[in-house]
């Protein structure tokens, strides 16, 4: 199996939500920001910049545990594209509230790096 192989699946439901988590993406580089945001200003240790909290952006990501034909598959779905199934401001929303509605949501096609196990495609049945 190569790095880039994505395996689609359909379930009737999310089985659970391991935890739902905000995080800052570093303004450069956009990636996670590792260290904690007690401070003004954080370092970023993927491209080394050193910035203002405030200038960071906040995102959502969400550990989802699917059943699939028996087995449980956990996966990782970021806000991008988390927005395609909850419509809305992420920041107006709790952890609880997004757990819910991703919870809620049925009959499910999951498109997933297998190497990775993060989600690059979610959508729900109108």
């Amino acid at each position: 199996m190569n790095g880039n192989e994505t395996v689609t699946v359909t379930v009737t439901n999310v089985h659970t939500i391991e935890k739902v988590e905000r995080f800052i993406a570093c303004f450069n580089c956009a990636k996670r920001i590792l260290q904690g945001t007690s401070r003004n200003v954080v370092h970023c240790d993927w491209c080394k910049h050193t910035m203002r909290i405030s200038n960071c952006s906040q995102y959502v990501c969400a550990k989802l545990v699917l059943h699939v034909k028996g087995q449980q598959i956990y996966l990782t779905a970021f806000q991008d594209v988390l927005s395609n199934v909850i419509k809305g401001d992420f920041a107006r929303f709790s952890e609880v509230e997004i757990a819910e509605m991703l919870l809620l949501l049925e009959n499910l096609t999951v498109v997933y790096n297998a190497n990775s196990q993060v989600v690059k495609e979610l959508k729900a049945a109108c």
